[in-house]
């Protein structure tokens, strides 16, 4: 069957804003049989599928599938398998400059042009056989950036965020082959004299007021940060982060009552998960519970990647780079674990340094609140002096935060407190996981957690107290021997216990059928 033109897909009738009467899934495949791999996607980039590089297809059947799900889609192409590549002008900056290259290089612009929803152009070129180009920013100069491998542009007659349509300029045109000048451009290094030049404070530009501060999640997580939840195995970091990334995409507040009062508020907008440790049984299934939990629509900006490949190395710029070209727009970037982002690198080396800049330059470029999701140390006897030493690894990565959260566990209740803060003192958090299982009585089909009283500073403080007494009286004492000696409440001992050990203020270990025996550290 010969391929249909682009003057016949555009020429179906459409509704008042340009919304095609075919659904998405009609003009799609208009689109596939042209070789053009396609996938489907809401707003300018909120993925509906898992990964779009993988699952982007010229598969009519797989296309007619997701126009039963999501009609109204937009259709974005991969430009690497369908053999494109995209050059990308944005504003009078953009125009000029290809305008410029176009003359000095003698570059032949293609005529195959997209007017995109925001006004800017699309210009499609067909890449030759054996020629690989990826993606570039501003490469060629102030306004344009470039889609190949790697990349996929939003093709008409989608619809932008700010309600205008994708159109095509000259319907009836074809891409032309990528001229030989342009792969040049493309594939060389552009001069950089002074990369830091643009990026100079002088005074009086640090003297400007500054707007105030942007929270993703209130008082706690803030725009462009970097941030680390931790915590002992097992001990439910990764079900907060879960719950926090379903909040922020939800729009909802953090740790909010069955009424919707009170809890910590979220700025709504797209989330990342990337998961190098769970897997993706896990991982989807713990999503998937917390949105149920939360009422989440199916179209909720939620994007996991479950180990994906080439695999995300913190260290390496480029692939910081890749990342952020992926999380444009992102609010909320949740990793787990930071041992596996760090490109082989000892947690225990100051050369952890390098996987902290790179995640700083993640958090800047993308306007994300980054949450990276990393193990406690072990106590140990003579532990550690400070809550943040109890951080697994170099000083560099507590030095290289914003916000440290550590996460303890008691059954299903969890304390999420502050042992680093840039921006001022962050409130202690208490809450308990409940959940319900699906009907095989073993997979999670809602989990949630909900706000509970904890015990007072005051009354923890005192606690405390009784319990290091009690240790430097009477030597080793198990837990039951703790209880009788310090009295009071069993739940609020087991949480001052976690967090003695945590601070290094108190060592265990286990004792006659694995009973936990606690003690006064001696020293290192």
């Amino acid at each position: 069957m010969t391929a249909p033109t682009l003057a016949a897909v555009e020429r179906r009738p459409v509704r008042t804003g340009g919304r095609p009467l075919a659904s998405f899934g009609a003009v799609a495949e208009d689109y596939a049989r042209r070789g053009w791999h396609v996938f489907p996607l809401r707003g300018k980039g909120q993925q509906l599928i898992r990964s779009w590089a993988r699952e982007a297809t010229t598969d009519v059947e797989q296309i007619r599938e997701w126009d039963r799900r999501w009609p109204d889609a937009n259709i974005g192409i991969a430009c690497g398998p369908s053999r494109l590549v995209v050059v990308d002008l944005d504003g009078d900056a953009g125009s000029e400059t290809w305008e410029r290259l176009t003359v000095t290089h003698d570059i032949e612009s293609s005529p195959l042009v997209s007017i995109t929803g925001s006004g800017g152009r699309h210009i499609v070129y067909q890449l030759p056989d054996g020629v690989h180009l990826g993606n570039t920013q501003k490469r060629l100069g102030p306004g344009i950036d470039t889609r190949g491998e790697g990349g996929y542009f939003i093709v008409p007659p989608s619809i932008h965020p700010n309600g205008k349509d994708y159109r095509w300029l000259d319907r009836a045109a074809e891409p032309l082959p990528c001229p030989s000048a342009l792969i040049e451009l493309l594939a060389c290094e552009p001069e950089q004299p002074d990369p830091w030049a643009p990026q100079a404070l002088s005074l009086a530009a640090i003297r400007q007021p500054r707007p105030p501060v942007a929270w993703v999640l209130d008082g706690v997580l803030a725009r462009r940060s970097v941030n680390l939840l931790y915590g002992p195995p097992g001990g439910f970091k990764t079900m907060v982060g879960a719950a926090l990334a379903a909040c922020v995409a939800g729009g909802q507040r953090f740790l909010a009552s069955s009424d919707g009062s009170g809890g910590l508020a979220v700025v709504q907008g797209p989330v990342t998960w990337l998961d190098f440790d769970s897997g993706e049984d896990v991982t989807v299934e713990r999503l998937a519970a917390f949105a149920a939990a939360h009422g989440l629509p199916e179209d909720a900006p939620i994007t996991a990647y479950c180990s994906p490949n080439p695999a995300f190395d913190a260290s390496d710029p480029l692939s910081v780079a890749a990342l952020i070209e992926r999380c444009q727009g992102t609010a909320l970037i949740v990793i787990d674990t930071l041992t596996h982002i760090k490109g082989g690198i000892d947690s225990n080396s100051d050369d952890m340094t390098a996987v902290m800049t790179g995640l700083r330059e993640l958090a800047e470029r993308t306007g994300a609140a980054v949450l990276v999701l990393h193990h406690q140390r072990k106590a140990q006897v003579g532990g550690h002096a400070r809550e943040g030493d109890s951080i697994r690894g170099s000083s560099a990565i507590e030095a290289g935060l914003d916000t440290a959260l550590m996460v303890q566990r008691d059954g299903r209740r969890v304390t999420i407190r502050s042992t680093k803060s840039r921006r001022g003192e962050i409130p202690t958090l208490h809450a308990e996981f409940t959940f319900e299982h699906a009907a095989d009585g073993k997979a999670l089909a809602s989990a949630r957690f909900w706000p509970v009283a904890g015990p007072s500073e005051q009354a923890f403080g005192a606690i405390a107290d009784r319990v290091v007494d009690a240790l430097r009286q009477r030597g080793e004492l198990s837990t039951n021997q703790l209880e009788d000696s310090v009295g009071g409440n069993k739940g609020q001992l087991s949480q001052v216990l976690e967090q003695l050990v945590a601070r290094g203020s108190v060592a265990v270990r286990k004792g006659s059928r694995n009973a936990k025996v606690y003690s006064i550290p001696t020293g290192d």
